[in-house]
Formats: structure tokens, C-alpha cells, sequence
């Protein structure tokens, strides 16, 4: 059965859907078979991956699979990133505020939870993108996780909003997900060059329990802004971008910690 990790913030602008890409893509590089889960109506996730030519409004996704329109077979998309499957949002030009609603509604929710439960299993991560806000869509990616990374870009607003959102969560673990937790949360747009990236990561680092953060920052860089070009996307060069690689370094202490959390439900 896979691990399902949700990537969410309220802010938007803080690395989400990037840091979900790129987690994906280093992941599957290591050999692990990568579900990815878009949650957001922005539908980027098969923006920056399709094939080229394809039309991100033709491809079913949850949205369809929620509606009761799409089965689960229809619903997986391949992508152009080794090892890595792709559930889209779906239409985005149809939304509707109703639609949203249904992913609050425990029918449609059961439903849904057990599609990704059969799903995961052909799968060793999910990966869940959502929206920025307090979305009935970011309750449901947090209820369908076992933990869930928080990226936080490296700005003094980004860092004052980090106490509600981890608020919302213990909340969420109490009353709906039991099994949820922090997987960590990322630095991101790290820039070596200002003080306050590295101010913010000083009180990142002393507030927060290391268990709940990666020691480690993704730098600020162009590189990320193309990964949702399908034509020039890096991450399908030969030869990557250095800021790139520091994914590399996340999905690395994603799959440490995973592995070492199964060796200890091995011992009696």
C-alpha cells in the first residue's frame, strides 16, 4: 500500500504544485512507482506534464470520478516523468462552486477513498497537489493523507500565517484523520544572497521539532517557473538545473524516514 502525502498551505505562491512536480520526479528516479493526485481546479499538475499537444480540458480526473461520470481506469493519466501516473483535477472550465462541494459530502468522499485505496496499490507513493485557501478540496487531500508536507516560502508573511495553518491540522488529526502527520516543512525560494531567508529559516529551524522539518532549503530559482512550460520543461533535460537537485535531497529524507518508520513496525 502506498504512503500518501499531501503537499498544502493556505498561501498561495509558496511552491506547492512545484514541490509536489519535483518530489514526484526524484522519487520515481529512485525506482518508486509515483501516483500524482490534483486536487486543485488550476489543473496544473497536467499543464506541466502532459504530452505535447494534448489538451488538459479533455482529460478526466477527479472532478469526473466525484460527479460520477468517470471510472477509476479512465481517471489515471501517463505523464513524460519516469515512474510517475497522473490523476488531474479534470475540466477546469466546468467548475462550479457545487462541484467543489461535493468533495465535502462523506458519500462522495467514501467513494472517493477507495478508489485511491485500490489505486495505491499498484502505486509506493501518492503525492496530493490542493489549492491554496480552506477548501472543502484541502480538508479532503488532508483526510486521504498519512502525512502531509508544508512548503513555506522564505518571507516574514509566509512564516505568520504557519501557526494557524498547523492549528487547522492538529485540529484535522483529532477529529477526522487520526493517522495524519507532518511530514515536514520545506523552505522554499531560499535566496543565499538575502538575510531574511536565512532569518526565516533560523526560526523555522529553532521553533519547529527537527521530526518536523527538513533540514534542508530549496533554493530560489528560474528553473522552477519552467517546469509548467510542456515544451521546455527541465525536469525532461538530460542534464538538470542544479536548484533542481534539491528535491533530490527531500526525496531522499522522505524515503529515509519511510523506510526507517517500517523497520520499527517490524519490531515487537
Amino acid at each position: 500500500m502506498a504512503k500518501v502525502i499531501a503537499v498544502a498551505n493556505r498561501k498561495g505562491g509558496v511552491g506547492k504544485t512545484t514541490t509536489a512536480i519535483c518530489l514526484a520526479f526524484f522519487l520515481g528516479r529512485r525506482g518508486k512507482k509515483v501516483l500524482l493526485l490534483d486536487l486543485d481546479p488550476q489543473n496544473a499538475l497536467w499543464a506541466a506534464l502532459c504530452h505535447s499537444g494534448e489538451k488538459g480540458s479533455g482529460a478526466s480526473g477527479a472532478l469526473e470520478l466525484v460527479r460520477g461520470e468517470a471510472s477509476a481506469r479512465d481517471i489515471v493519466q501517463t505523464t513524460r516523468l519516469l515512474n510517475v501516473d497522473l490523476i488531474p483535477f479534470g475540466n477546469p472550465e466546468s467548475v462550479t462552486h457545487q462541484d467543489e462541494s461535493l468533495f465535502a459530502m462523506p458519500r462522495k468522499r467514501a467513494a472517493f477513498v477507495r478508489v485511491v485505496a485500490s489505486l495505491s496499490k499498484k502505486y509506493d507513493y501518492v503525492i496530493v497537489d490542493s489549492p491554496p485557501g480552506a477548501s472543502a478540496l484541502v480538508e479532503f487531500a488532508l483526510l486521504l493523507s498519512d502525512s502531509v508536507v508544508i512548503p513555506l516560502q522564505c518571507q516574514p508573511l509566509a512564516l505568520r500565517i504557519m501557526p494557524r495553518i498547523l492549528r487547522d491540522i492538529k485540529e484535522l488529526i483529532v477529529s477526522a484523520n487520526p493517522r495524519l502527520t507532518v511530514e515536514g516543512v520545506l523552505l522554499t525560494m531560499y535566496d543565499f544572497w538575502q538575510p531574511i531567508s536565512h532569518e526565516i529559516a533560523d526560526q523555522v529551524w529553532s521553533y519547529f521539532p527537527k521530526k518536523s522539518t527538513f533540514r534542508a532549503v530549496i533554493r530560489k530559482s528560474p528553473a522552477f517557473e519552467r517546469i509548467f512550460d510542456s515544451e521546455d520543461n527541465p525536469l525532461l533535460q538530460e542534464e538538470l538545473d542544479e536548484e533542481l537537485l534539491d528535491y533530490d535531497v527531500i526525496a531522499d529524507l522522505v524515503v529515509s524516514r519511510e523506510e526507517s518508520s517500517a523497520e520499527s513496525r517490524k519490531q515487537p
